[in-house]
């Protein structure tokens, strides 16, 4: 299973994959500590949960920065 890495805003630890709305739509990142929100990933099936969870946590394990006025993704 993939790890998931510290919030990078607080550097908290309790970080979990969420589902938004009802019924859940859409699976995401999120840390208890500030509330920080991973982008979503839309669901397309209850078979695809666990990749939709990888995908989810990937995108949150990545970094976006502002470099020379671009937004650069970068690997934590």
């Amino acid at each position: 299973m993939i790890k998931i890495k510290p919030c990078p805003f607080c550097a908290g630890v309790n970080v979990y994959p969420a589902y938004a709305n009802q019924p859940a739509t859409h699976f995401y990142c999120k840390c208890l500590d500030c509330g920080a929100n991973g982008p979503t990933i839309e669901r397309q099936s209850v078979a695809d949960e666990y990749i939709e969870y990888i995908e989810a946590t990937e995108k949150w394990n990545r970094t976006r920065i502002m470099l020379k006025g671009k937004i650069v993704e970068i690997d934590r």
